[in-house]
């Protein structure tokens, strides 16, 4: 799995401003969430992270910026 995401921010006054505008994004942005547990999500689905590099939405909003660029293996069951 190749995945390049935002992603809920580390800092937390970024974070709840993700979790503030989080309705809103999803009305503008036609069902983006802002701060979604990508992550957290790959795991959950059953994937091992194999390499993730976290960045930045150069010209997003603040709120949208934080980024996670990565891959994902499928996880021996």
């Amino acid at each position: 799995l190749l995945f390049i995401e935002h992603v809920r921010s580390e800092e937390p006054r970024l974070a709840a401003w993700q979790d503030r505008l989080n309705r809103l994004n999803r009305i503008v942005a036609h069902g983006c969430n802002c701060n979604r547990p990508t992550l957290e999500a790959i795991l959950a689905a059953g994937f091992t992270i194999t390499s993730l590099e976290r960045g930045t939405l150069a010209k997003a909003p603040p709120f949208v910026r934080p980024l996670a660029v990565g891959t994902a293996e499928a996880s021996d069951r």
